[in-house]
């Protein structure tokens, strides 16, 4: 890890410390898409014994108080160097826009998909692709509503969250499963494309300005790679003035503390799901390191009691309270997000309900997708494991009323 060890050379402490989320031997990828583009040529560092520390002229100056030439000249060419890199990764690695060919056509699919929901029902509606079949629990029912699948357990509505698997028409080729959860008076929207999701949001009936904005600003950030650690308190605040806990934001943000190492900010969020009387997406009760208790078919996770901060957050002094912790519903039954099966350990090692081993094992089976999605071999494997069958969709003419 370079950073820690240039700070080192010129006597520096970084601030936040920079905790890498992969040891340097488990920080290997695999697959066929497209290899990221070459790194940069770097300049090589200059001596320490020419350089001193000072914040406003990015520790280039001298002990007399004036940027030596060669240091501006540094600084500015590294600068440079980092900016086209950047700029090259968005366009052309397969970790960023080329999911869609560019960032521009994912923000098109993402602007054009209308995401109104006005009942009070649970319901999922893809763009980009045609679903097959849900798989979901034997008491699960679905209909069809125009173009969405409307999910119903024992012929009423959801009182608790459901996985979902959708198997999506390939036009030919081996079918994709999105692996996903069914949220009680949400509706989930996504949009597909060769690998799979590669967004989903989640909207309520309760009507809010907030979260579908920024959940889309973020989701056009991780796809054009310009999301930042440093932007996870934003999202987390964003929750909080929603009139809702918005689902997939906090999933995201819970990913962007802990790359930053904020344990405890997790923890404070997943509170907020309880507090909200909303299920904690997965994500965040697994980044958040939350205990896990099966209780019937449904997960629950264990938020542990959290002392005041000594200081108030900035821009967030409710956030700086002490906490009691407690138990709340789980949303899914694995990760929401990619990236999140990375951190999935054996349970036997952890000790704790939250992690099926069946997991581990689906693991190989995944896309690159953003949102998890797999192939039929890895679907089966977590039909198999929490009873999920087949459902194909049936028209109905049933009028669920406005809430």
């Amino acid at each position: 890890m370079e950073v820690p060890k240039v700070a080192a050379k010129y006597q520096l402490t970084l601030n936040p410390t920079v905790l890498p989320t992969f040891p340097d031997d488990d920080n290997v990828y695999y697959g066929e898409n497209p290899l990221p583009p070459t790194p940069p040529s770097f300049p090589v560092w200059p001596d320490p014994s020419t350089l001193i520390a000072r914040p406003d002229t990015y520790g280039l100056a001298g002990a007399d108080g004036a940027v030596p030439t060669a240091g501006m000249d540094l600084f500015e060419s590294l600068q440079e160097n980092l900016d086209r890199f950047l700029r090259t990764q968005a366009k052309e690695s397969h970790l960023g826009s080329t999911m869609f060919g560019n960032s521009d056509a994912f923000v098109r699919e993402l602007k054009s998909q209308t995401t109104d929901w006005s009942i009070s029902e649970s319901g999922i509606e893809v763009k980009g692709a045609q679903i097959t079949a849900l798989w979901a629990e034997p008491s699960v029912t679905v209909t069809q509503v125009a173009e969405r699948w409307m999910v119903r357990k024992s012929g009423v509505s959801l009182q608790r969250p459901v996985p979902i698997l959708l198997e999506l028409d390939e036009g030919g080729r081996e079918a994709l499963f999105v692996s996903m959860t069914a949220l009680p008076q949400f509706g989930a929207f996504l949009i597909c494309n060769e690998q799979g999701a590669s967004a989903l949001r989640y909207e309520s009936w309760e009507k809010d300005t907030i979260a579908p904005e920024v959940t889309e600003k973020a989701l056009e950030a991780m796809e054009s790679g310009t999301l930042r650690s440093d932007q996870a308190k934003m999202l987390a605040l964003s929750i909080r003035r929603a009139k809702h806990a918005a689902p997939v934001l906090g999933a995201i943000a819970a990913y962007l503390y802990d790359s930053a190492g904020d344990l405890e900010s997790i923890q404070r969020m997943a509170q907020f799901y309880i507090d909200m009387m909303q299920p904690i997406p997965y994500d965040v009760a697994l980044m958040g390191q939350l205990d896990g208790e099966w209780r019937g078919p449904q997960l629950w996770a264990k938020v542990p009691p959290i002392g005041a901060r000594t200081q108030p957050e900035p821009g967030a002094p409710w956030d700086s309270h002490a906490i009691a912790g407690g138990w709340g519903v789980v949303g899914g039954m694995w990760p929401w997000m990619r990236q999140g099966w990375a951190f999935l350990d054996a349970p036997e090692d952890i000790g704790s309900q939250l992690i099926r081993s069946v997991l581990l094992d689906v693991r190989e089976h995944l896309t690159s997708a953003r949102f998890t999605t797999g192939d039929k071999a890895g679907a089966m494997l977590l039909a198999q494991a929490f009873g999920l069958q087949r459902k194909e969709r049936q028209a109905t003419q049933i009028l669920y009323a406005r809430a």
